[in-house]
């Protein structure tokens, strides 16, 4: 628990920066379907984790993915800020 609380406030704290967002998207067999990128400039951690969720599920809406879809995400924050 000490670790993820270290990396929240890492994430809280973080200095705005030139930064990107991207990610991959694979099938239930680990094969490429897609991937993605974005400049963002100067920002947070937390906006770059925000960005990046939400092209993977544009991605998945273009891509036609109806069903089971898994976002992973390594940002308790972000997950939070999702959650409201």
């Amino acid at each position: 628990m000490a670790v993820e609380e270290k990396h929240v406030k890492k994430c809280v704290q973080d200095l705005p920066i030139n930064k990107e967002a991207g990610g991959l998207s694979r099938d239930q067999f680990g094969n490429l379907l897609a991937g993605f990128r974005r400049k963002l400039g100067t920002s947070t951690s937390l906006a770059a984790e925000l960005w990046a969720i939400r092209d993977r599920l544009q991605l998945a809406t273009n891509l036609n993915l109806h069903g089971k879809l898994i976002v992973e995400c390594d940002s308790e924050v972000a997950r939070e800020k999702i959650g409201q």
